[in-house]
């Protein structure tokens, strides 16, 4: 609070000591959690992400739409699980949004009005229409307007997801061609 957007910005982007200290916990909860595949699926990932979240932020613990949705993010092969790279990468992202919602929660309550929300979304650099916002808040709030961590996690991640999709899809130009089924895979595994 008080502090000018730049700099609000820049201080959620910096990785700390102990976010490398993290990494350290993760790479054993990982490898612990992996078995014989030395993956984790959506499950799993639910059991390490709200094992290690809970301890330093209070929210109810991430859903399985949440989940699968990360590993949905970065599962290249479609395989349905990540492997420690595709982890490390998720758990990244999330760190990074945990930084910008505990930053943007102006008021401190656990939650973000559509304010705080447009305010993390472009600090995440997400850039949206006045009409796709509003779609995003009808699709993430509760009756109340209010959007939860686990919700915006899986705003944030559906939205880097199909940003991902339609810029290899545009090939460097402003427009995507997809047939009929890319675009059902695009949507429906997203």
């Amino acid at each position: 609070p008080g502090a000018a957007p730049e700099q609000r910005r820049q201080r959620v982007r910096a990785v700390t000591e102990q976010d490398v200290d993290q990494e350290k916990t993760i790479r054993a909860l990982f490898k612990r959690t992996a078995g014989e595949d030395l993956e984790v699926d959506a499950f799993e990932l639910r059991g390490i992400l709200d094992s290690e979240l809970r301890k330093e932020f209070k929210f109810d613990g991430f859903s399985l739409e949440t989940c699968r949705s990360m590993v949905a993010m970065l599962d290249v092969d479609k395989s349905g699980k990540l492997g420690y790279d595709e982890f490390k990468k998720a758990y990244t992202d999330l760190r990074k949004w945990k930084k910008i919602f505990k930053e943007f929660d102006a008021d401190r309550n656990g939650t973000f009005n559509s304010y705080e929300l447009r305010e993390a979304l472009n600090s995440a650099g997400f850039r949206l229409s006045n009409s796709t916002f509003a779609s995003l808040v009808l699709r993430y709030s509760d009756n109340n307007g209010k959007i939860y961590f686990d919700d915006f996690v899986l705003c944030a991640v559906k939205l880097r997801t199909m940003c991902d999709v339609f810029e290899e899809m545009a090939m460097g130009t402003k427009t995507a061609n997809f047939s009929l089924d890319e675009f059902i895979q695009t949507t429906m595994y997203a």
